[in-house]
């Protein structure tokens, strides 16, 4: 039997033990954009680690801040408040700062915030030359602060950014730009043909980053695009160095030959054999200099080189160059690049490397783009006698 004390406390407080919860949900919704407050438009973000709205409820001797992410598109929204009065402050970002407001949240409640971005980005357009994707556009800094970088991103996902690609180039840029420089920056479809597949649809964005503290990127709208189909690289604009087919003005340390059945392109490519205590693989003064056609920024020296046994190098050890100069010899008006396989990801057989001027190291004064003259590749060394064969050493732009 239940003691009459024990029923007693039941009875008197089955009322609070059943009672039903009769508080409201949270119900409210707090949505907006992010507006620029010159051009009217929505200042684009990276759906990943990109601008974010911070939203404090009032009430609470610590309250706990609430973070709201904005869309690729600047918009944000969230549906899961309590009505109430809250501060809202947009926290990273990529513009300039903005004040808190507090607004009392009830039902749907729109705030939109008016700003300035870091950088604008105007007249931008993206377009497919032969199997390059090339972005152009020009930029309106809104601060004394450098442009850290611009970049060119793409995905198979709308929200393509900083953040979400699978393929992305990005160029440091370091200093002021002017509102009438136009920049260029690209993507080959080729280089990159382990992710891009023909005639599929791709989403490409054009971002740049301020070099202010904290500063997130700056964007322009996604641009939805079929590829199509590749092309030849041969339709690539290309300068021609030399085309490997004579071996007049060529030098080696080793034995130089002409080769026309193992070749890139043309009729032949240029083999040499050297000795395991030689250097010197290719050495080639030009009589008439060749315009590049190409500027520093852009600009690519290509050649097709092959390797017969990667072991027969001591990589890492000693001195090892790629050089080209506009000076007739090497280290007047120089630009050289280190020989590693690591770096130029050699493997045995063919490799097509390609060397960008704006990663070259500068010996001897700056190099005539209009008048390169002179080419050499050496290694000082070699575990073993090594084979190289060269051809259709080149120079082109890789935006």
């Amino acid at each position: 039997m239940i003691p009459a004390a024990v029923l007693a406390l039941l009875s008197a407080s089955s009322c609070s033990l059943f009672q039903l919860d009769t508080y409201e949900g949270p119900d409210a919704t707090l949505c907006g954009s992010i507006i620029d407050a010159k051009t009217g438009e929505p200042v684009q973000s990276d759906i990943v680690s990109g601008t974010t709205i911070k939203i404090v409820e009032h009430g609470y001797a610590d309250p706990t801040p609430t973070y709201l992410v904005v869309k690729t598109d600047g918009s944000y929204r969230n549906t899961k408040l309590f009505p109430g009065t809250y501060t809202v402050q947009p926290d990273t970002r990529n513009f300039l700062p903005v004040d808190p407001q507090d607004v009392y949240i009830s039902g749907q409640t729109r705030l939109d915030f008016e700003v300035t971005p870091y950088i604008r980005i105007v007249n931008s357009s993206i377009t497919r030359e032969a199997n390059t994707i090339i972005a152009t556009f020009s930029l309106e800094t809104t601060t004394l602060d450098a442009v850290e970088e611009i970049a060119l991103f793409a995905s198979n996902q709308a929200s393509v950014g900083s953040t979400v690609n699978s393929v992305s180039k990005i160029k440091t840029v370091g200093t002021g730009v002017g509102k009438d420089r136009v920049f260029k920056i690209g993507i080959n479809l080729l280089d990159n043909s382990s992710f891009f597949k023909k005639n599929k649809d791709y989403y490409f964005r054009v971002g740049a980053k301020s070099s202010f503290s904290g500063a997130k990127y700056n964007y322009a709208p996604t641009l939805k695009m079929n590829i199509g189909e590749f092309v030849d690289e041969g339709d690539r604009p290309v300068v021609y160095f030399d085309r490997c087919e004579s071996l007049d003005g060529w030098k080696s340390q080793g034995t130089l030959a002409l080769d026309t059945a193992d070749k890139t392109q043309g009729d032949a490519s240029i083999s040499t054999t050297v000795p395991k205590n030689a250097l010197l693989f290719y050495d080639r003064l030009l009589e008439e200099p060749v315009d590049t056609q190409v500027s520093f920024e852009d600009g690519v020296l290509a050649f097709d080189l092959y390797v017969a046994d990667l072991s027969a190098f001591g990589w890492g050890l000693g001195d090892a160059q790629i050089e080209i100069t506009s000076g007739g010899k090497a280290d007047v008006q120089e630009l050289h690049w280190t020989f590693l396989a690591d770096d130029l990801k050699l493997r045995q057989g063919w490799n097509n490397v390609r060397l960008r001027f704006a990663s070259a190291k500068k010996t001897g004064g700056n190099i005539n783009l209009s008048a390169v003259n002179y080419f050499r590749l050496y290694h000082t060394r070699l575990n073993s006698d090594a084979t190289l064969k060269i051809d259709n050493i080149r120079f082109y732009e890789d935006f």
